[in-house]
């Protein structure tokens, strides 16, 4: 039995494979790539960053759980830990938020899996929006030098270069 695109016999993860293939086609379709997640096993990372705040501020510190983490604090913080992470995200009571950097974002050094399908209130369709729009001339969106890095569940949008490199 092949699943079609809104078929619910294969349950959330199924939709979400198909979603993400759906919207890697859409957003390459508009010279944005986007990576497709790697299905890692339970346990799989070594540290769980979560990002609780759209702003851009960057004191240094990714606090645990209900403190204070901006995905740029959270970049930094995965670049710092050896291994793979995770960045997952847990902004406010949930749904759509956008997070609008004013600056290109720290290069992605460490092997991490960035995953905005976490954010509460998708229900599996990506609400995580990572603009560009006040990131400078030459921003790039996520760049990523190091082999083994993932990421789903995000819009990106409004960078100059590349959304991901």
């Amino acid at each position: 039995m092949q699943a079609k695109a809104g078929d619910n016999s294969r349950g959330r993860q199924g939709r979400r494979f198909l979603r993400i293939g759906v919207l890697q086609r859409v957003l390459v379709g508009f010279g944005v790539p986007v990576l497709a997640a790697l299905a890692l096993a339970p346990g799989a990372f070594g540290v769980t960053f979560t990002v609780t705040s759209a702003d851009d501020v960057n004191d240094g510190l990714c606090e645990p759980i209900g403190g204070h983490c901006s995905l740029r604090e959270a970049i930094n913080a995965a670049n710092g830990s050896a291994g793979p992470d995770l960045i997952q995200f847990g902004i406010g009571a949930g749904g759509l938020v956008t997070i609008t950097p004013g600056a290109p974002l720290p290069q992605i050094l460490d092997a991490v899996a960035i995953d905005g399908f976490t954010q509460p209130g998708g229900e599996g369709d990506p609400i995580v929006e990572l603009s560009g729009a006040e990131a400078g001339e030459a921003a790039i969106g996520l760049e990523i030098l190091s082999s083994g890095s993932s990421v789903s569940g995000l819009v990106i949008n409004g960078f100059t270069f590349d959304g991901i490199r």
